[in-house]
């Protein structure tokens, strides 16, 4: 059976490598915003399953095998002190708030969470890296299996925690590029596995690609991994 990965993202792509997985990659050029009233499970799960169908669309014989995928970090928005003003929380360029707004001059009303994308530039990476330096945030990654007309879509969702980093282990690792296209600005399998203290789930999940739930559900499609 034909496997796309409708993903760019190396890390996925590692990660079916390693499992084994033979496919192909097509990314998938979609508008991936979301409304804020979106929880985060929602909103990964929701950008998934756009991702899936996009790809599908091109594949109408129901015989390719279509997995897509998308993660963000999230943590608590009364917890981002660091962030805080009296007026609310004072966002990342690339965060948004579920529950709440985000104003033009970057002020946020005050949320259950805050939602962290790619960063857009350094100065972006590293007010997210000091929002999550110290701290306990959750990844979530929705993912979404399509063959033909079935479609499967669902999250994992891993919570890790930061050691408290000083301004210079910030500027040192946004320097080194690697946070520029990872969610949250950190990449768990690089160097920004050194910023982690403790991590409670699956591994892959943060990496981008929950494996071990991916391949119970190729499973039930009939693609055996194992």
């Amino acid at each position: 059976m034909r496997i796309i990965l409708a993903s760019q993202s190396p890390r996925r792509a590692e990660i079916l490598r390693s499992a084994g997985v033979s496919f192909e990659i097509m990314p998938a050029g979609i508008d991936e915003t979301v409304s804020p009233a979106l929880s985060p499970s929602e909103a990964v799960c929701e950008i998934s399953r756009r991702k899936a169908e996009y790809v599908a669309d091109r594949f109408p014989d129901g015989d390719t095998f279509i997995i897509s995928a998308d993660t963000v970090v999230c943590t608590d928005a009364a917890l981002a002190d660091d962030a805080c003003s009296p007026d609310g929380i004072r966002c990342s360029d690339s965060a948004y708030t579920t529950g709440g707004a985000c104003s033009p001059d970057g002020t946020c009303s005050p949320s259950r969470e805050i939602l962290l994308g790619k960063p857009h530039d350094k100065s972006d990476a590293c007010r997210m890296l000091s929002m999550l330096s110290g701290k306990s945030h959750f990844v979530y990654t929705g993912y979404s299996l399509c063959l033909g007309k079935k479609m499967y879509t669902g999250y994992q969702k891993t919570e890790v925690e930061f050691r408290n980093l000083t301004d210079d282990e910030i500027r040192r690792y946004v320097e080194s590029g690697e946070p520029m296209d990872k969610a949250g600005a950190y990449g768990i399998q690089g160097r920004g596995g050194l910023l982690v203290s403790r991590i409670q789930g699956d591994y892959t999940n943060v990496v981008g690609l929950p494996i071990v739930r991916l391949a119970s559900m190729l499973a039930q499609f009939g693609v055996t991994v194992l």
